[in-house]
């Protein structure tokens, strides 16, 4: 097969996205093609970057604001506040210990 048409695979072959027939045809092709391999491994450091990133974005929490701020943007009104312990013991006549 042509590189230009393995050219499109090289993404998926880094991110080990195809079947076990297409990433060994692609393999062996990389084996005698430094271009193609060449290509190949800068592809495999980007997934490598995105995957280090990507668990370190995904392990923080969202911002506990975040709700608040994108509701205008999405056009829905707000629900309203959860009251606080303080603000129920004063509805009820009672005091907040």
């Amino acid at each position: 097969m042509p590189c230009k048409d393995l050219q499109a695979q090289l993404p998926l072959y880094a991110g080990r996205e195809l079947d076990v027939v297409q990433s060994a045809a692609l393999g062996r092709h990389l084996e005698s093609c430094p271009t193609c391999a060449s290509t190949a491994k800068a592809y495999a450091a980007d997934v490598r970057t995105l995957n280090h990133y990507g668990r370190e974005l995904v392990s923080q929490a969202p911002a506990p604001d975040l709700m608040a701020r994108l509701r205008p943007m999405l056009g829905r009104p707000q629900p309203p506040a959860a009251p606080t312990l303080r603000a129920a013991a004063r509805r009820k006549g009672g005091a907040f210990l």
